[in-house]
């Protein structure tokens, strides 16, 4: 005996390609999710090398203008603290504990994947805070 097929069921066919269908929905989904997960990144971590960088740079204005660097950062400036306000989002440790120089680390709470900090330093080579920072001057995350 031959059963008729139910009208309330689709055939095979239909739900094979809506199974496709949702398939390559949902990796698409994911790609675009991982994609702007890593802007954002890009973001964060191009943001962090730019006040690091305009940091430097008001420091070799403060080293032209005194023949030193700065030995402090501070919210105004007085003989030996440079004015410097990190942007907001930013965690900045400033260190200038070596004789003619000063390092400095930046981080954030926006980045997900590493590297997740990134540091200069100015001056001899005891002043760097990472190994990974083995020029003065360069700008190098980990």
């Amino acid at each position: 005996m031959q059963y008729a097929p139910s009208a309330a069921s689709p055939p095979w066919r239909f739900r094979l390609i809506a199974l496709t269908l949702l398939s390559l929905l949902v990796v698409v989904v994911v790609l675009v999710r991982a994609a702007t997960a890593r802007m954002r990144d890009t973001t964060a971590r191009a943001q962090l090398l730019r006040e690091l960088g305009r940091l430097d740079d008001q420091q070799a204005a403060w080293d032209a203008r005194h023949g030193t660097f700065a030995g402090q950062l501070g919210t105004t400036e007085n003989d030996t603290t440079l004015a410097f306000t990190p942007t907001p989002g930013v965690d900045l440790r400033f260190e200038a504990a070596i004789p003619g120089g000063w390092s400095a680390i930046v981080t954030t709470d926006r980045l997900r994947a590493a590297p997740r900090q990134c540091g200069i330093y100015r001056g001899p080579p005891a002043a760097a805070p990472h190994r990974a920072l083995i020029a003065p001057g360069q700008v190098v995350c980990w």
